[in-house]
């Protein structure tokens, strides 16, 4: 049977040898300081204040920012949710307009 002490230096080692494995490694939750940038669907209606239900019939209908596609997810960038409230949640399309018209296009 290990000491006290001894089961704590055993410990401290085992800690160590994580550390050292896991040097470089991408993390694999964020930090709880830090918002993802992208959302998933259930996630961007919970944000909006909407039901998941909702939240599919507005995309579907395309009033809501465009969805990107990341292997097989459907994000919501978090920065267009924030305009897209901003600007009063118009359509996919005037959404779409008016920040190429900030952007000084079209």
């Amino acid at each position: 049977m290990m000491s006290q002490s001894e089961n704590r230096i055993a410990s401290e080692k085992r800690a160590e040898r994580r550390m050292r494995r896991d040097e470089g490694k991408p993390l694999r939750r964020l930090p709880d300081t830090l918002s993802p940038a992208l959302l998933r669907r259930t996630e961007a209606a919970a944000y909006c204040g909407r039901s998941t239900a909702t939240w599919d019939r507005l995309v579907s209908a395309g009033n809501t920012p465009a969805p990107i596609k990341m292997g097989g997810a459907v994000l919501f960038r978090r920065s267009d949710l924030n305009k897209w409230i901003d600007l009063g949640c118009p359509g996919r399309q005037d959404f779409e307009a008016s920040i190429e018209a900030r952007r000084g296009g079209k």
